[in-house]
């Protein structure tokens, strides 16, 4: 009896450690995405160094090479730096996508993996995302991103009254998908767009729009869209057969709680599940509120039928002695401070914040201004008729910004740039000199 108690505990041991391996095999088939902010580990080299062990130094990402000499002269260094990345591709990545997701780069920048060109971004205050499962190989890899803050007709801005700084600003993010997943190339949004197409206080009728990636093409997918409250309770959900990378579900809430500027900024999660076969293989949230608006010629601007005086303050993201670098305490602290001055709106000048930085406003229910880009592009300047490759650029980053930050209830206005009445920014009248 007690060897054969042995030998049963021995095969239910075996039979435990294979259910074990299994589910861990399974759980990994349907894995969620995972991200990792890449801060720590990167060296900074001089793109002019061509020795053949050039001079490095470790740096943290955000970086910039200006915190000092803006300070010293107008004429501060606008130049191009290299930076390296050591990445191992791992157990985590097998069979997976990889994606390198950069939140900004000043202002122009060339993505490399192995030494193995990707592609280039233009534009010193949008997010850009790069799939880079292909260049990888087993074992040790090295990302490169050259960033150049030097002057080009063809980059934006071209100039203003702030500081360009140059470097990797704000963060970088490893994102690691199945073969199917819900899409961060899309002008390296979140993938998922809220519609708000009627609002009201006895009805909100919204459309979520998800832009799916898919290499797999998996049967027996879905896309699942809930609407949850602050409390944590599911207010309405669909679910939709994916037929194509674009999925659109209807939801509706009766009584729902609107964002109501000040008075009540409430805000809602959107859930996107995508799913096989019943199990989530991918997911985003996304935070937004219910609301409408208008603007009268006359009588100005209403929320939720409401008017509101909307006076505030203009906002640069930068710091004494901190550039325009990524720092989540100082838009908590200026946020604040906006707040207690008793503002109703912000125009966020002259380029576009990052997401955390406009966040605060939804929080706080502060209508935002988001920019573009200052008009004159530097009072000196041939205005924005010196390279028809510009105009390419704007229009690129101007579906960024507004693709990145769809969901912002705090956004009421969009700015392509300002300040039109200067000289050189009429072609006819520059053509006229």
């Amino acid at each position: 009896m007690p060897y054969r108690n042995a030998q049963n505990n021995k095969t239910m041991i075996r039979q435990t450690f294979l259910f074990i391996i299994l589910c861990a095999f399974f759980a990994n088939a349907n894995a969620q995405r995972m991200v990792e902010t890449l801060a720590d580990g990167w060296e900074l080299s001089a793109v002019c160094d061509v020795q053949k062990k050039p001079k490095t130094v470790k740096v943290s990402i955000p970086h910039t090479w200006n915190l000092e000499d803006v300070f010293n002269s107008p004429d501060y260094k606008r130049t191009s730096y290299i930076y390296f990345h050591a990445l191992r591709k791992d157990s985590r990545m097998q069979g997976k996508r990889v994606f390198l997701k950069c939140d900004a780069v000043s202002s122009h920048a060339d993505i490399a993996v192995n030494n193995r060109w990707i592609g280039e971004h233009k534009g010193a205050y949008t997010a850009f995302c790069f799939e880079i499962t292909d260049f990888l190989q087993d074992g040790d890899n090295t990302i490169s991103i050259v960033a150049g803050n030097a002057y080009r007709t063809d980059v934006l801005p071209l100039g203003g009254d702030f500081n360009i700084y140059g470097g990797i600003t704000r963060p970088i993010h490893l994102i690691i998908t199945g073969q199917d997943c819900i899409s961060p190339l899309d002008h390296a949004s979140d993938g998922v767009y809220v519609h708000q197409n009627s609002v009201n206080a006895k009805e909100a009728k919204i459309t979520v729009e998800t832009v799916l990636s898919r290499k797999a093409n998996s049967e027996g997918e879905s896309v699942k869209a809930s609407l949850i409250d602050k409390d944590g309770k599911m207010v309405a959900y669909a679910e939709q057969a994916v037929a194509t990378d674009n999925v659109s579900i209807p939801l509706a809430v009766s009584n729902p709680n609107l964002w109501n500027g000040r008075k009540n900024p409430y805000l809602y999660t959107v859930k996107v599940e995508l799913l096989r076969n019943g199990s989530a293989i991918d997911s985003q949230t996304v935070t937004t509120g219910l609301r409408s608006f208008s603007v009268d010629v006359a009588k100005g601007f209403f929320l939720n039928g409401e008017h509101i005086d909307l006076h505030g303050v203009c906002r640069h993201e930068e710091g004494y002695k901190t550039g325009n670098l990524y720092n989540e305490a100082a838009m908590r602290k200026d946020a604040r401070i906006i707040y207690d001055l008793g503002s109703t709106g912000i125009r966020l000048v002259h380029y576009p914040h990052s997401r955390f930085d406009i966040s605060q406003y939804d929080s706080l229910g502060i209508v935002v201004w988001s920019e573009l880009l200052p008009g004159p592009g530097g009072y000196r300047l041939p205005g924005y008729v010196a390279n028809p490759a510009f105009e390419e650029s704007v229009m690129n980053n101007l579906e960024e910004m507004i693709k990145q930050n769809y969901n912002s209830p705090s956004i009421c206005f969009w700015s392509l740039f300002n300040e039109l009445s200067h000289r050189y920014d009429s072609p006819d009248e520059y053509l006229r000199k």
